[in-house]
C-alpha cells in the first residue's frame, strides 16, 4: 500500500522499513518544526538523498487499472481518528488522508475518470504549486491524472467545499459562538466532510465486489494487455475474455475493449 509524502515529493509504500528508517533519519536531521511546515525544495532534496542512503524507495507516478474507491476511518490509541480515502489501481493500493489538499484536488479527477468506467487505465503523478492566499505564499501538492493517455481535467467542487465551510461558520456564529479557533474549525470541519462525502459518492460509482471477489491477477494484467492491444487484435481479444472470464470481470473486459476500439477509432 502507498502513501503521499509531501516532504519525499512522492508516493511511498506504508510499514516499509527502509522507508520508516528514512524518514526518521530525515525527520531528526531536518526538525520536527520545519518538518510541520511541509515542502520545500532544498528539505525535498534532503530527504531524497537520505531515501537513496538506506535504499528506500519512492515513486512520482503510480499507473494501473482504476479498479475501485473507497472509504476507511481508522482510530489511533489516543481516539484520534483518521479518514482515509483508498484508490485501487491495478495490484497497488494508494491511500490518502482526506483533509489533504492532495486528496481534495485528486478526487474530482477519480470522479470524471470513474464516470468513464471501472478499469479505465490511469496514472496518478503529484507535484509541487506555489500558491498566494491573503498575501501569503504556500506551497501544495496537486494531482495530475492521465487516462488512457489523455489529461483529466475534473470538475473543481471548491466553491462547494467553501459554501459547506461558509454555511457551518454561520451557524456557529448564529448559537453566539465567537471564538476564532472554533469558528476556524468548524470552517475546516466542514470542508474535510465536504470531501469525505465526495469520496464515498465516488465510491458508490464502482462495482461492489467482497473480499472473495477482489480482482485476479489475471483480470487485471488481461485489463492492461487490453489497454495496449491494436485494433486488428480486438476481436479476438473479446474471443479470449469470453473464455476465461465470467460475470463482473467478464462485463469490466468486455468494456474496457469497447472503449479501446472507441478509442483508436477517434485517433
Amino acid at each position: 500500500m502507498f502513501t503521499h509524502n509531501t516532504l519525499v515529493s512522492g508516493f511511498i509504500v506504508i510499514k516499509d522499513a527502509k522507508v520508516d528508517a528514512a524518514l526518521f533519519e530525515a525527520n531528526h536531521l531536518i526538525g520536527e518544526a520545519e518538518w510541520k511546515k511541509g515542502y520545500s525544495e532544498d528539505k525535498c532534496k534532503q530527504t531524497r538523498a537520505i531515501f537513496k542512503k538506506h535504499g528506500a524507495a519512492f515513486v512520482t507516478k503510480l499507473s494501473g487499472p482504476l479498479l475501485g474507491v473507497s472509504t476507511k476511518e481508522n482510530k489511533d490509541s489516543s481516539g484520534n481518528t483518521y479518514q482515509k480515502v483508498r484508490i485501487t489501481l491495478g495490484n497497488d493500493i494508494v491511500s490518502l488522508e482526506v483533509d489533504t489538499e492532495l486528496c481534495q484536488r485528486l478526487l474530482p479527477k477519480l470522479e470524471a475518470v470513474a464516470e468513464m468506467g471501472a478499469g479505465t487505465e490511469i496514472s496518478i503523478s503529484a507535484f509541487p504549486v506555489k500558491e498566494e492566499r491573503n498575501g501569503r505564499q504556500f506551497v501544495n501538492h496537486t494531482a495530475s491524472v492521465k487516462a488512457e493517455g489523455k489529461e483529466v481535467k475534473g470538475q473543481s467542487h471548491f466553491k462547494e467545499a467553501a459554501a459547506a465551510s461558509s454555511a457551518a461558520v454561520s451557524a456557529m456564529k448564529s448559537a453566539g459562538i465567537k471564538s476564532r479557533d472554533a469558528l476556524e474549525a468548524a470552517r475546516q470541519a466542514a470542508k474535510v466532510q465536504y470531501f469525505w462525502e465526495l469520496a464515498e459518492r465516488i465510491a458508490q460509482m464502482f462495482p461492489v465486489e467482497s473480499k472473495e471477489d477482489a480482482p485476479s491477477p489475471l483480470f487485471v494484467k488481461t485489463l492492461k494487455r487490453i489497454s495496449d492491444v491494436d485494433a486488428s487484435k480486438l476481436d479476438d481479444a473479446q474471443i479470449w475474455v469470453d473464455s476465461h472470464f465470467t460475470g463482473n470481470e467478464l462485463a469490466l473486459l468486455t468494456e474496457a475493449i469497447y472503449r479501446r476500439r472507441d478509442a483508436l477509432e477517434a485517433a
